[in-house]
């Protein structure tokens, strides 16, 4: 089997991990009988270029759009075209999980808890939100891994408020709005699979002695694992897990994802789980991959689990891809066993 992995060169512009960690990525996948080539994403016609030059029976994408200087074309649609496989939602699943104001409204509908939302197209529609509303967290409409998001985003008066938007309105690409701030526990829910046959594996992001962070910003993700003020650690409270889990799922598949992803809830002082935000393209990092590990499942067995995860959904949907056979004998029996469920 042959696999193009595609990466930004510029993760802290357009999203995904550093360059070598597509490269251990590849290590990987050559373990378990799969031929990668690793490309950095520009435009749209080289990337083209690169799928007929190699001609992959697999796709995975760390990013869904190409750079500025091409208008940050869609990616997943173009493979859609091409009738070329790949690892990760559809079009639409991702445009549900980017758009955070999108996916907050799908929770809504669905009837799955999530912060009351306040959209901000000026500073005027400030006035409107009720007093009692606050206090309230700033976020912009798109993105993901908290960009866009530091303590000074949280406010507790309009007044507060009303400066920040002033300084920030006119520089927001996607736009910006305010959701209901919940102070509580923290969780991130790294799922894989798709229909009856996901792995959902909850942690708790904890603060590390000393710090007491109001908000968990980008840059706090960020930095070395290990040394972060907060780090993920693997929930042990099983009614809990199970809890979170069961929930995660709900967002997961409220907004039409598939083959991988990772949910963002926090439990308020009442036991109350929120919907905050769900990663259609996370990163295979610690906020991802901690999870997993009470399963028995290392780096090299994730991996292979969201390829076999995909691989399954296109051969049910009648594309005749390919199964290594050493794809299946690195995950844990058990772990096989569920992903292999329809």
């Amino acid at each position: 089997m042959r696999m193009i992995i595609f990466s930004s060169q510029f993760p802290e512009l357009y999203g995904g991990s550093r360059p070598k960690e597509y490269k251990r990525m590849a290590r990987a996948l050559e373990r378990v009988d799969i031929e990668p080539i690793h490309r950095f994403v520009t435009t749209l016609d080289r990337l083209i270029r690169d799928i007929e030059e190699y001609k992959p029976d697999l796709v995975f994408a760390a990013i869904d759009h190409t750079t500025d200087e091409d208008g940050r074309q869609r990616i997943s649609p173009l493979l859609e075209k091409m009738k070329i496989a790949y690892v990760g939602s559809n079009p639409d699943g991702l445009n549900n999980a980017l758009s955070k104001v999108k996916a907050k409204e799908i929770w809504a509908r669905y009837g799955i808890r999530t912060p009351r939302i306040f959209r901000l197209e000026s500073v005027s529609d400030i006035d409107d939100i009720p007093p009692e509303s606050y206090p309230l967290i700033l976020k912009p409409i798109i993105g993901g891994g908290s960009r866009g998001i530091t303590e000074d985003n949280v406010f507790y008066t309009g007044e507060q408020l009303k400066r920040r938007l002033e300084e920030l309105i006119s520089q927001s690409k996607s736009g910006l709005f305010a959701e209901r701030y919940i102070h509580g526990r923290e969780f991130t829910i790294s799922i894989m699979g798709n229909g009856k046959g996901k792995i959902i594996a909850p942690s708790e992001l904890v603060p590390r002695k000393g710090s007491k962070p109001i908000v968990i910003t980008h840059r706090m993700k960020e930095g070395i694992p290990g040394t972060r003020p907060i780090e993920p650690e693997p929930l042990h409270d099983k009614p809990l897990r199970d809890r979170l889990a069961e929930f995660a799922e709900r967002m997961y598949d409220a907004c039409s994802l598939r083959d991988y992803g990772r949910a963002d809830v926090i439990m308020d002082d009442e036991g109350r789980l929120y919907a905050i935000e769900i990663n259609g393209q996370p990163v295979f990092e610690s906020y991802y991959l901690t999870g997993f590990k009470g399963l028995g499942m290392d780096y090299e067995a994730v991996v292979a689990g969201v390829i076999y995860a995909s691989i399954r959904r296109w051969r049910s949907e009648g594309m005749d891809l390919p199964v290594p056979s050493s794809l299946k004998e690195i995950l844990p029996p058990e772990i096989l066993r569920r992903l292999s469920r329809k």
